[in-house]
């Protein structure tokens, strides 16, 4: 899809730490600090967010990941990897946005949220949702729903993502770009959420033992997005030679750790896993509702 940009950063860059981030324990975290405000406001870049989850609670997970339906999971293009249950994106059938694709998709998120609850000792979503309202103390966090047939149903708070050793990471992308790939579905969420600056988070379960780091380019969507024409990018020779020359800061949290970061604006990819174990994470997105009275969670 994005076989231009891709052909783009495939050159060498430099590592520079350009990105403000910070590492916070999680005991550690500050009543009454507006850490996710920070985030939106640039004030800093990413926060991971040490020992969210213990040992055994990241066990748990990855156990319940290897006993997911496969038939529910979306491989990326070309690459050994893949989202399970399907993310949110993958329910427009080309240009149209597809009412049978997203009862589908409501239909997994209802599906997943049982099989994590009977899976695990500790409800995860809950734990989640917790932590994540510490970083920004007096506005909800809460699940975007869509009515159905008469009834309210919840989209899945996160997505198990995993990437088989030594087969290609996962693509460059940002954000801010899947608005310009999937309009009709996002006409949809559009109603409730205001997806400026939306923010991208996950939890690290396991990482291999070489590679499958978040990789950020010092490159943001506004600064590029004249070039994208929905689908990937249009030939500038200019273009080629500022993303050939971009500096990159590469981001590796620890299993039990939460990251969270300005991914609708930065852009990322997650580089090869190259040695050791798949690398699996469960992740998804925030941003503001349009009225700023509550922060939506989704994937």
């Amino acid at each position: 899809m994005l076989k231009k940009i891709l052909a783009w950063f495939s050159q060498p860059q430099k590592q520079k730490p350009f990105s403000k981030w910070e590492n916070i324990p999680v005991g550690d975290l500050k009543k009454g600090e507006p850490y996710i405000d920070h985030l939106y406001n640039r004030v800093t870049d990413g926060y991971i967010i040490q020992n969210v989850l213990n040992e055994t609670e990241v066990k748990e997970l990855v156990s319940a990941f290897e006993n997911l339906d496969a038939y529910k999971a979306v491989h990326f293009e070309k690459r050994e990897g893949f989202i399970n249950p399907r993310a949110f994106s993958q329910i427009q059938n080309e240009n149209e946005f597809d009412f049978d694709l997203l009862n589908s998709y409501l239909n997994d998120a209802e599906w997943f949220a049982k099989f994590l609850k009977e899976r695990l000792s500790f409800n995860i979503k809950e734990k989640l949702l917790d932590t994540l309202a510490k970083l920004q103390n007096n506005v909800p966090i809460t699940i975007p729903n869509y009515s159905t047939g008469g009834t309210h149903k919840a989209f899945t708070f996160a997505t198990y993502r995993f990437l088989k050793p030594d087969k290609g990471g996962m693509h460059i992308h940002c954000g801010s770009m899947f608005r310009e790939i999937y309009p009709n579905f996002y006409k949809q969420l559009d109603k409730i959420i205001n997806f400026d600056g939306q923010l991208s988070y996950f939890l690290m379960l396991q990482r291999p033992e070489k590679g499958g780091q978040l990789r950020l380019f010092d490159a943001e969507w506004k600064d590029y997005k004249k070039h994208f024409d929905g689908l990937g990018f249009v030939n500038d020779q200019e273009q080629v030679k500022a993303m050939n020359e971009t500096i990159i800061q590469d981001i590796d949290p620890k299993p039990g750790d939460l990251l969270i970061f300005v991914g609708g604006d930065i852009w990322h990819e997650v580089t090869n896993p190259e040695l050791g174990l798949p690398r699996i994470t469960l992740g998804g997105f925030l941003a503001y509702s349009n009225k700023r009275d509550e922060i939506y969670v989704w994937s």
